[in-house]
């Protein structure tokens, strides 16, 4: 089995990029989090 590193990046005191009150760090999470569910699901 190979082994896949998802880095979604900013967090902690690093907001990344903001706009409007929004923060990138929490669309990083999101997503990274729906990949790995997505391929732990497809991988089992």
């Amino acid at each position: 089995m190979k082994t896949i590193i998802i880095d979604p990046g900013h967090g902690g005191n690093d907001p990344g990029a903001t706009y409007q009150g929004y923060q990138e760090k929490y669309f990083n999470l999101s997503i990274a989090l729906k990949v790995r569910d997505y391929l732990l699901k497809k991988m089992n």
